[in-house]
């Protein structure tokens, strides 16, 4: 799976791009983004800067701050 560019995909293809070929299980994005939104939900905390899991360090920082902006930080 290429990683890089992930959220203009998204932008571009929807959210299907987060699901795998079997069009059931998120992908590693997809758990990402998932990952730091609820940790900035539950912690009342920007997710910029979390740890870059299961993601290109470039790619957790745009699903980082696609999470913030979701949640208003």
């Amino acid at each position: 799976m290429d990683r890089d560019g992930v959220v203009p995909e998204i932008a571009a293809h929807g959210t299907s791009y987060l699901i795998v070929s079997d069009g059931k299980h998120p992908n590693d994005a997809a758990i990402y983004l998932d990952a730091v939104t609820l940790y900035g939900i539950l912690f009342r905390v920007s997710p910029r800067g979390a740890p870059a899991l299961y993601a290109a360090a470039a790619t957790a920082t745009e699903l980082q701050n696609t999470a913030a902006a979701a949640i208003g930080y």
